[in-house]
């Protein structure tokens, strides 16, 4: 099984990103301090999970969220395939229909 390389750079390049978010989520909390990181989750509690949603919009939220980020994912593969230059069967595609 060949990895294609576009594939694998988009992947890395998205769980690159989200590191770097974490980061400054964490960086953030520690700068303003657990009282406030615990105030902050108090209200989050209070607003989204103290009232329990329907199953159905639950589940519809996240098929919404997993096609983002797949489209996302497949845009930035897509990009990187074009800047590489490869097809989808990992050949360059200068020689694609040469014989």
């Amino acid at each position: 099984m060949r990895i294609q390389t576009h594939k694998l750079v988009s992947a890395l390049l998205i769980g690159f990103l989200y590191g770097l978010y974490l980061h400054h989520t964490y960086v953030k909390w520690h700068r303003l301090g657990r009282a406030a990181f615990l105030e902050h989750e108090g209200q989050r509690f209070d607003r989204y999970m103290a009232i329990v949603s329907p199953t159905i919009t639950s589940v519809f939220g996240a098929v919404i969220v997993l096609l983002v980020v797949v489209s996302i994912y497949e845009l930035i593969a897509l990009g990187l395939q074009k800047f590489i230059g490869t097809t989808a069967s990992g050949v360059p595609s200068s020689t694609t229909g040469q014989l």
